[in-house]
């Protein structure tokens, strides 16, 4: 009977440690991930574990606008963390839940100066809505477009400017005036000093220009594009763009007796044949001088009378013809017309 037991007792003891043996190695496991919804992002980690072992398993929104909500398990939520880690001990099917980011992103607008334009575009949208920000250059103050930037880093160089919103943004646009040059000449260039020249003048500034006439001259008009701007020596205007300005200058003699003494110049406009009349008086020289005081025709001996003057080469336009005389010069300003 004895031995009957020990027999049993030790069946019993290999029985369980047994048992206890296979507790031991345990086996393996399923982890099953699933996205919701599918197309809301990728989900990784799945896979075959040995029990105990660490698993873990992450979601990947599929775009700016979709966010990670919760991991979930039978519909109840086992962690708020896209980056779960746990131990395996079990099967277990785990849904990584995500929503798309309707809420509302503030795109903001401003100009830069103030006073350069206006800017059009902001407000509220959706993530992943399309924006369109535009930039409108104030053209009376001279303004133009220069970039778009956001925390002083420039972002887009067009004035409008289209992109996916996916959070509040805030964009600055550009601007700058625009400058100009003013540059001016004396007609002819011995009869008078012309001051200044300009360079880089900002848009709606003022400038002065001045004509002054050298002894024996006086001041006649200011011109650009042969088109008389002002009477005064003085002239002063605000720069709106770039400008080429004429001072032109006419002989005044010294005794006044040239003007009176039926000089003229004829046909005035021509179309190329011009003809002088000096009328008593006997000329020494006759020269044609164009708008930025270029000696472009010379006659100094055989003058015969009535004098012959052929400007039918010279492009058509305005022009001045100085008559040395005996007693004085005379200055007679002529229209090329074209042919």
């Amino acid at each position: 009977m004895a031995r009957f037991i020990t027999k049993t007792v030790c069946m019993a003891l290999i029985t369980v440690l047994c048992a206890g043996n296979v507790f031991a190695q345990g086996g393996t496991y399923d982890i099953v991930l699933l996205a919701n919804p599918v197309v809301a992002g990728v989900v990784a980690g799945g896979g075959t574990y040995n029990d105990g072992e660490t698993a873990t398993v992450t979601a990947i929104p599929a775009g700016e606008c979709w966010k990670f909500i919760d991991w979930t398990e039978n519909g109840i939520e086992v962690s708020t963390d896209a980056v779960y880690t746990f131990i395996v001990t079990k099967d277990r099917v785990l849904t990584a839940n995500f929503e798309y980011g309707r809420q509302g992103y503030e795109i903001t607008v401003l100009a830069n100066p103030p006073q350069g334009g206006t800017v059009t575009g902001g407000g509220i949208y959706s993530c992943g809505d399309v924006a369109t920000v535009t930039a409108i250059p104030d053209t009376c103050c001279c303004y133009e477009f220069v970039n778009w930037t956001e925390d002083d880093v420039p972002v887009c160089y067009t004035a409008d400017y289209e992109f996916l919103v996916t959070e509040s943004r805030t964009l600055v646009a550009n601007f700058e005036r625009k400058t100009f040059s003013v540059t001016v000449f004396a007609n002819p260039s011995y009869a008078g000093t012309v001051d200044h020249n300009y360079t880089d003048v900002p848009c709606g500034d003022p400038v002065i220009v001045i004509a002054t006439a050298n002894p024996g001259y006086q001041f006649v008009d200011w011109t650009e594009n042969d088109v008389a701007v002002s009477d005064y020596a003085y002239f002063s205007f605000e720069v709106t763009s770039s400008r080429v300005l004429v001072a032109n200058f006419a002989g005044t003699t010294a005794i006044g007796e040239v003007e009176t003494s039926g000089i003229t110049v004829y046909p005035n406009p021509t179309s190329g044949e011009l003809k002088v009349e000096s009328g008593e008086w006997s000329v020494e020289s006759v020269d044609v001088f164009d708008v930025f005081g270029r000696n472009v025709s010379r006659l100094t001996s055989h003058i015969s009378h009535p004098i012959p003057i052929d400007i039918s080469f010279l492009p058509s336009g305005i022009y001045f013809v100085r008559i040395q005389t005996e007693n004085g010069v005379v200055t007679k300003k002529i229209i090329l017309s074209e042919r």
